[in-house]
């Protein structure tokens, strides 16, 4: 039988029990208010990455590890994913009527791991603004949500 792995959302603090927070590029839990700090055990089982071409090349039909069924906006182009409860419903960019019937199954590939960020929000802001300078872009990067 195949060992599933579970995921943790939210984890304590062993001496506070406030939320642990991951920092981007590091490999440890902190906590905010009484300095805490859990390292995170890296996994033995590693993945690897695949170059999508190939993949879809080797594997051919038995790529596509989900199927979902899309309705096609006939007025603005765009698709929808609906559920299978659904016998119609609106376009939800332009407001047009979707019927069931106009219903399209595509393939989706699910991803075998996910990889956490490696940019704090600092990084990423400097990033950001430099990055799209080199393009003759500067963008203001409001503190207020918008």
């Amino acid at each position: 039988m195949e060992d599933i792995q579970q995921s943790e959302l939210k984890k304590a603090c062993a001496n506070c029990g406030a939320e642990l927070k991951f920092k981007p590029g590091s490999h440890q839990l902190t906590c905010e208010y009484c300095g805490y700090e859990e390292f995170i055990e890296q996994s033995k089982s590693s993945f690897e990455e695949l170059e999508l071409a190939h993949y879809l090349k080797v594997v051919g039909e038995n790529a596509y590890t989900e199927t979902i069924e899309l309705l096609h906006c006939k007025n603005c182009g765009a698709n929808q994913h609906v559920e299978e409860n659904y016998k119609s419903l609106d376009c939800v960019y332009c407001g047009d009527p979707l019927i069931r019937e106009d219903v399209e199954v595509e393939g989706w590939i699910t991803p075998g791991a996910l990889v956490p960020f490696q940019l704090d929000a600092k990084k990423a802001e400097v990033f950001l603004k430099h990055g799209l300078g080199a393009f003759g872009l500067h963008p203001t990067i409001s503190k207020e949500p918008p």
